[in-house]
């Protein structure tokens, strides 16, 4: 799981710098970085049993919240 995480948290990151190198350009940039879904993810990563994934809601979103430009 530490893989995992570490690998979203430099795709957040790397987003982040493309962003501010490409600001005034016209390009934006857009970092997907979903929550917790349940899929069978969690049973293949050995996860199912830990603390957060017990916390799941038993349906999966269906919705993308647009936040806040992470250039700033």
């Amino acid at each position: 799981m530490a893989v995992y995480y570490a690998t979203k948290s430099y795709v957040l990151s790397f987003s982040k710098g493309l962003a501010r190198e490409l600001d005034g350009s016209g390009v934006s940039v857009t970092a997907l970085s979903p929550g917790l879904t349940k899929s069978s993810f969690e049973e293949k990563a050995g996860a199912s049993g830990t603390g957060l994934y017990k916390l799941l809601p038993q349906s999966n979103a269906r919705a993308v919240v647009r936040l806040p430009d992470i250039a700033a």
